[in-house]
């Protein structure tokens, strides 16, 4: 396990010695994130980072818990709160949304180049369903990106059973999060209830996921080269205010290649057209409505 880290993280990035910040609950994912950091402590740069969400009767139990074993091997840490106040649906997402904003705000003052979470190839296989059962589009089956920006997952292809033995073979100390019970939250129920079921027919699960990602990564990559064939065409032309398409060749296209070209033109890299957006714009598409700058041939 500990070489496929390794591996993982000298595949992802070209940086020789990168800082690292690593996102630590003191659950046993990032637990055992953190132990293998510091075995390994000469061989990489790194701070650690625990957000307290302040949520459940254990938070600060976790955040001392993480906090002595940083004491314990001399590992830098930046502790940060977050209050989830008056907030009834979507705890979850919004959780995760504060959470990451304060990981950048950390990673930016302390400048490090890259944070580091414990998402796991069992994890992949949840967010995915999940993603599923949303209805996403071909961006979100990705699911959880083994680099994103400046988010690493350096154990994206190693399952939960190798972290456990791991912790168990190494003496890892850490807290079950006990809000990881409570099946009233969608990522838990299909964790505890669906997946169980889904081993019973292929042990391994983890492993068709993941090939389904790669998959899917694939069809990002041909997205991508046609847009950018199409954007050095003759058929998109950028002047100093304003962009030319061909109409007739960009009806051409694919819809999902349409729908890239449009989403670079309108969005940043951190935004995405919605559920709603994506249906208007596919009927916009196909009443050929839409109205373009047409380059004169």
């Amino acid at each position: 396990m500990q070489n496929r880290i390794t591996l993982n993280l000298k595949t992802l990035i070209d940086n020789e010695k990168p800082h690292f910040l690593l996102a630590v609950s003191g659950g046993i994912d990032s637990m055992v994130l953190l132990n293998f950091f510091q075995k390994n402590h000469e061989s990489f740069k790194f701070s650690v980072a625990h957000i307290n969400h302040n949520y459940h009767s254990d938070s600060k139990k976790m955040e001392n818990l993480v906090k002595n074993q940083c004491v314990k091997m001399n590992s830098d840490l930046i502790i940060e709160n977050i209050f989830l106040k008056e907030v009834n649906s979507n705890i979850e997402s919004n959780f995760r949304k504060m959470r990451y904003s304060k990981l950048e705000e950390v990673r930016k003052r302390i400048k490090a180049d890259f944070i580091l979470t414990a998402h796991h190839a069992d994890d992949q296989v949840e967010t995915i369903l999940m993603k599923i059962l949303n209805s996403s589009g071909v961006e979100g089956l990705q699911g959880l990106r083994k680099l994103n920006q400046n988010i690493i997952r350096p154990m994206y292809n190693i399952s939960k059973r190798e972290i456990s033995e791991y912790a168990s073979l190494n003496n890892v100390k850490f807290i079950d999060d006990p809000t990881n019970c409570d099946d009233l939250f969608t990522r838990n129920f299909l964790r505890m209830n669906v997946i169980p079921e889904l081993k019973k027919i292929k042990n391994d699960i983890h492993i068709p996921f993941n090939n389904f990602t790669d998959r899917i990564d694939e069809v990002h990559d041909l997205i991508t080269f046609n847009v950018q064939n199409f954007c050095n065409s003759d058929s998109y032309i950028v002047n100093e205010n304003t962009i030319e398409i061909n109409k007739s060749e960009f009806y051409n296209l694919p819809f999902l290649v349409q729908l890239r070209i449009i989403s670079n033109l309108c969005l940043n890299a951190k935004n995405s057209f919605s559920k709603t957006d994506i249906r208007e714009i596919k009927d916009l598409f196909q009443k050929k409505s839409f109205r373009f700058f047409e380059s004169s041939k």
